[in-house]
């Protein structure tokens, strides 16, 4: 399946279950349609741009480069926020909780940290372009839309995406070329629900309540659960470079979350 086919697929099929509880319980979306379209719109850097380069960006690099490249994340949203976000200033605690994560990351991937193809340094690139937009796009979106009723903001969001990719898939590939085999389907059924459809509302509904830097973390622990969850179930071998990973994942979450409280204080 083509990178931004399969990417377009994947928020297509995420809209269905927020069109599905509309039927049964009305969303609560912005009034006004100026805020619904601003809202869409944003669809674009944070889901469009975003997620056509991560997916192309991975069929060049391996999972591990992918994973330490787009933890640069939370130190896009750090900056973008620090300047936009009234109280979510930088601090020594923040950076060196940020500094460690990306760190604890990079040691638990370290094997993998090699470019293997002509297109690797390019996917590089990508990769953190793609970061890089979907973090200062986050810190817009908390500024601009804080008070929007979460199940709205991310159902507007899912639609500005899909229709984004789609419009990329249909000038820069053929979709119709695409063989959704069984696994691919089950895959995009998977990513769709649990991991934009459910993983995204949880997302901005804790964006509103607490520092977006806090909740960018997220992007640290997400590929150390996948290797912990490999061994807990999959027999993988327990390696030296996971139990590091993961210490210094948890003092750089202790230490960002400690920043946060600081200045919750301080405000």
């Amino acid at each position: 399946v083509p990178p931004v086919t399969a990417a377009a697929a994947r928020f297509w099929v995420a809209i269905i279950p927020f069109a599905v509880l509309h039927a049964f319980r009305p969303i609560r979306f912005p009034e006004r349609w100026r805020t619904r379209l601003a809202i869409v719109s944003w669809g674009f850097p944070q889901i469009g741009i975003g997620y056509a380069l991560v997916y192309w960006s991975e069929r060049h690099i391996s999972s591990g480069m992918a994973a330490v490249l787009f933890a640069t994340f939370p130190f896009f949203v750090a900056a973008a926020s620090a300047r936009l976000i009234t109280g979510e200033r930088w601090s020594v605690r923040k950076v060196t909780g940020l500094a460690c994560g990306l760190s604890g990351v990079a040691v638990v991937f370290v094997d993998e940290l090699r470019i293997g193809s002509e297109w690797g340094a390019v996917a590089v690139c990508a990769m953190v372009v793609a970061a890089g937009s979907c973090g200062i796009s986050v810190s817009f979106i908390k500024r601009s839309f804080g008070r929007v009723d979460a199940v709205a903001l991310t159902a507007l969001q899912m639609v500005g995406g899909a229709a984004s990719l789609s419009v990329g898939a249909f000038f820069l590939e053929e979709p119709r070329i695409a063989d959704w085999t069984p696994a691919a389907s089950a895959a995009t059924l998977y990513l769709a629900v649990i991991g934009s459809a459910v993983a995204f509302f949880g997302y901005f509904w804790l964006l509103q309540r607490i520092d977006s830097t806090a909740v960018a973390t997220i992007t640290f622990v997400t590929p150390v659960m996948a290797l912990v969850w490999g061994w807990l179930l999959a027999d993988e071998p327990l390696k030296w470079s996971l139990l590091v990973g993961v210490a210094l994942v948890l003092i750089g979450l202790w230490s960002v979350a400690q920043s946060t409280r600081r200045s919750d204080v301080r405000d």
